[in-house]
């Protein structure tokens, strides 16, 4: 009976911990997949009171990023992997967030550095957000395409998910655009951190 008993007792044990590992990676997979707040752009054009220059000549692709944000590593990797198919066609700038308590040294962050350092791509300071503010982005990892005309063809992500790259519907829809001038869908959700109030994935300390 004893023998029993403690058999019991670690099977039980074992179910409960396998329990417990299946519930973390199903909180781990919401969270993966889980999107942020849309952007709600003012007008679908670009923005009149913007400081961002538009390029007349060609499309322009402007990303927000929080440079803290663990998830937008993929949303800047997949651009990277967009280059080739855009240079020469797109201006591309992605727009970083800053605080404005915090200093230059903050927003340069390794997100940056990797951002201001892919070809024909502008790394941007958004002091306390405005230009988030007047394009309507919220997320990290916030995208919008607009045509030489400044018309809007999309917004989204270029994300599946949570940090992980690969093929995604907005990057299929930059894609398409690119040949036949129209995206295939206007819009795509976007996976990150939260702009102004970074989720619990930024480093504590760092918001």
């Amino acid at each position: 009976m004893p023998h029993t008993l403690e058999r019991s007792r670690k099977s039980l044990l074992v179910v409960a911990w396998l329990s417990l590992v299946g519930m973390g990676f199903w909180q781990l997979f919401l969270y993966s997949n889980t999107p942020g707040d849309a952007a709600l752009p003012l007008q679908k054009v670009w923005p009149a009171k913007t400081q961002l220059v538009r390029d007349s000549d060609k499309a322009n692709l402007v990303i927000f990023a929080h440079p803290h944000c663990p998830c937008s590593k993929a949303t800047v990797g997949e651009l990277e992997r967009l280059i080739p198919h855009i240079q020469g066609k797109v201006k591309s700038l992605v727009v970083f967030f800053k605080p404005k308590a915090k200093d230059e040294a903050w927003v340069k962050s390794d997100l940056w550095q990797k951002a201001q350092g892919l070809s024909e791509v502008q790394a941007i300071v958004d002091e306390d957000g405005l230009e988030a503010q007047r394009f309507g982005a919220k997320t990290s990892g916030q995208a919008f395409l607009y045509d030489n005309q400044g018309k809007l063809a999309f917004q989204g992500g270029l994300t599946r998910e949570r940090g992980h790259m690969g093929d995604s519907q907005g990057r299929d829809a930059i894609l398409h655009f690119i040949k036949t001038g129209k995206a295939t869908l206007a819009s795509a959700p976007v996976f990150g951190c939260a702009l102004k109030s970074p989720e619990r994935a930024v480093a504590r300390g760092q918001q």
